[in-house]
């Protein structure tokens, strides 16, 4: 497998959270439940999953924003910005790395450039990225909520955006990621190649795209990448 650069998912695949991330939520939103008691813990949730789907740059506080607007709410800006700053505090640190992951990144940044390409707001997955303490490794990060990117895998937009930024054919890079919607799928529509972390054996629905690669772990993508060259 010729390449000429190696690009990283985040969520579930460098790195996996030790605490629910309802949990965390649960008690950033507190005082935002205290001061509105028309609202319920579940409803801001469905919301909030609602708004990080959506298209465009995004921050944190943009988030609490949409969610609290959908619900006819004028956000308290203070009180939307302490949100933001608690809720990416508390899931950054929550977050731990995958088991093996900085050898492995050492190893391989030794013989390709490496990139990171993650779907969320930009402050908190950047967040997320400084608190594990990998942002060394990469030479490109691409958050689909940067202000210049606003656009999500499984989508075209942000894999072309990555193959330009590493001067290299789409065909040239490979993508590693544990879902086969937004990471193989997303990836193979974008022209790229893909390595399809899946922990659990899973099996891929008839006529979904297949990825190039399989591991069970993170620390068996050196040999597979070897054993492919």
């Amino acid at each position: 497998m010729s390449l000429a650069a190696i690009f990283f998912d985040l969520d579930g695949t460098l790195c996996a959270p030790t605490v629910p991330f309802v949990e965390i939520w649960g008690n950033v939103v507190a005082p935002l439940l205290q001061r509105h008691a028309e609202l319920t813990l579940d409803d801001l949730l469905r919301s909030w999953g609602e708004t990080l789907l959506q298209p465009g740059p995004s921050t944190t506080a943009d988030c609490f924003r949409q969610t609290l607007a959908a619900y006819a709410i004028a956000p308290d800006e203070r009180l939307v910005v302490d949100l933001a700053r608690d809720l990416n505090a508390g899931w950054a640190a929550s977050q731990a790395l995958a088991p093996a992951a900085r050898s492995i990144l050492t190893t391989l940044a030794a013989s390709w450039p490496l990139g990171l390409i993650t779907n969320g707001p930009s402050d908190a997955q950047r967040a997320v990225v400084a608190a594990l303490g990998i942002a060394t490794f990469f030479r490109w990060l691409l958050v689909s909520g940067d202000a210049d990117i606003g656009s999500r895998k499984p989508g075209t937009a942000i894999f072309a955006r990555a193959a330009r930024l590493a001067g290299c054919p789409p065909s040239a890079a490979l993508y590693v990621g544990d879902s086969a919607v937004n990471d193989v799928a997303g990836a193979a529509a974008a022209g790229w190649r893909s390595c399809w972390l899946n922990p659990f054996a899973a099996v891929l629905p008839v006529g979904m795209v297949q990825p190039e690669l399989e591991i069970r772990a993170l620390m068996d993508l050196p040999s597979a990448l070897h054993g492919e060259e």
